[in-house]
C-alpha cells in the first residue's frame, strides 16, 4: 500500500499571464515574491496552466463557469507539483458548467516533476459540482496521480457532493477517488470512474471515510499488482452503492466490491431510490463482492462472474450480528 500524502501548506506560484489575484509576501533578505490564487470566479473561456489553489484564508469562497480548461503544466515550482485543483482551509467552491457559455470543465493533472499531484485536492474544504450536461472531466496522467484525493484533515471536514462527473486515471496506483479518514466524505451521482493502471481502484476508502455513488459507473482496467478493482473500503469506512449503479473489473484477479478489516459496504439501502447495483467481473480470482472481516448489508444486488472458483460474493472472517445479503 502506498503512503498516504501530506495535507497542502501554503505554497509559491509562479506569476501566471491569466486572471488571478496577486498578492506580494516578504521574501529572504529584503527580496519578494509573488503568490498567486484564483480569482473568485473563473470565467467560460478560461485555460489555466497552473494549479488553482483555494486557500480559505484568500480565498473562501469560489465560482468556476462552464468551457473552462485548467491543466497545469512545467516547470513547476520546486515545492509544488501540478495539482489542478486544491481547496483547503475551509474554502468553498462550486463547479457550474452551466454558467457562462455552458461546457465542459476540464481538470488535469500529469506527475512530470515534483510530487506525484491529483486533478482535485481537498483538506478541510467543500467542493460542489453542479449536476450539467456537459459535466465535469477529473484526468490523472501518470503513476499515482489520482482523481480525487481527500486526506484526513485535523483541521475541518472535507466535502465532495455533486453529478454528471467523469474520472479517468491512467497510471499505477493511481485511484478514481481516494478519501481517507472520518473528517472526508464524498457523495455523487450519475458519475463514471475508470482506472486503467496497474494496482489501481476506482474508489479506495479508509480510516473513517464516508462515500456514496448512487447511479453510477466504476470500470477497472488495470493489471491487480497489489490489489486492484472497483470499489475497496477498509479500516473503518463506509460505501454506500445505490441505484442503477454498475461495477466492471476487466482483468483477472480484480475484484469489484470489497470490504475488508471493519470496512462496511452497503447496496441500496435506501427504498426510496430505485434500482439494481450491478457488479460484472472477468477472469480468474476476480470476485464480485469479498466481504473480510467487515460488513455487508447488500440490497438489490446482481452479480456475474465469468471463471470457476471465482465467487458472485466471498464472506469470511467473523460477521457482525445484523450482516445480511440478499
Amino acid at each position: 500500500m502506498t503512503h498516504a500524502k501530506h495535507e497542502h501548506s501554503p505554497r509559491r506560484h509562479p506569476v501566471a499571464t491569466a486572471a488571478s489575484l496577486v498578492f506580494l509576501l516578504a521574501g529572504t533578505a529584503g527580496a519578494a515574491h509573488a503568490q498567486t490564487y484564483p480569482l473568485p470566479e473563473i470565467v467560460s473561456g478560461t485555460t489555466l496552466t497552473y494549479e488553482q489553489y483555494y486557500d480559505g484564508s484568500v480565498v473562501p469562497v469560489g465560482v468556476i463557469q462552464g468551457s473552462v480548461t485548467i491543466h497545469p503544466v512545467p516547470p513547476y515550482p520546486a515545492q509544488l507539483g501540478g495539482a489542478g485543483i486544491s481547496v483547503f482551509r475551509g474554502a468553498s467552491v462550486t463547479i457550474n458548467p452551466n454558467l457562462g457559455t455552458p461546457g465542459v470543465v476540464s481538470v488535469t493533472s500529469d506527475y512530470r516533476a515534483g510530487a506525484p499531484n491529483d486533478a482535485l485536492y481537498i483538506a478541510n474544504g467543500t467542493v460542489n459540482i453542479v449536476a450539467s450536461q456537459a459535466g465535469v472531466l477529473l484526468t490523472g496522467v501518470g503513476d499515482q496521480v489520482h482523481g480525487v484525493y481527500m486526506p484526513e484533515s485535523s483541521q475541518g471536514n472535507s466535502l465532495l457532493t455533486g453529478a454528471n462527473v467523469t474520472i479517468v486515471t491512467t497510471g499505477l496506483q493511481a485511484d478514481g477517488m481516494r478519501p481517507y479518514g472520518a473528517s472526508s466524505t464524498i457523495n455523487l451521482r450519475d458519475t463514471s470512474i475508470t482506472v486503467n493502471g496497474a494496482s489501481s481502484w476506482g474508489v479506495r476508502s479508509w480510516g473513517g471515510s464516508n462515500i456514496t455513488l448512487t447511479n453510477s459507473r466504476v470500470t477497472s482496467n488495470g493489471a491487480v499488482g497489489t490489489g486492484a478493482g472497483g470499489v475497496q473500503v477498509y479500516n473503518g469506512s463506509v460505501a454506500n452503492i445505490n441505484g442503477n449503479s454498475t461495477i466492471t473489473t476487466a482483468v483477472a484477479g480484480n475484484l469489484g466490491l470489497n470490504a475488508e478489516s471493519g470496512g462496511t459496504l452497503n447496496t441500496n439501502t435506501d427504498p426510496n431510490t430505485p434500482g439494481t447495483v450491478t457488479v460484472s467481473t472477468t477472469g480468474a480470482g476476480s470476485h464480485a463482492v469479498r466481504i473480510g472481516t467487515a460488513n455487508g448489508n447488500l440490497n438489490r444486488l446482481s452479480l456475474s462472474t465469468t471463471q470457476n472458483s471465482t465467487y458472485g460474493l466471498l464472506v469470511n472472517g467473523t460477521p457482525s450480528p445484523d450482516r445480511r445479503s440478499r
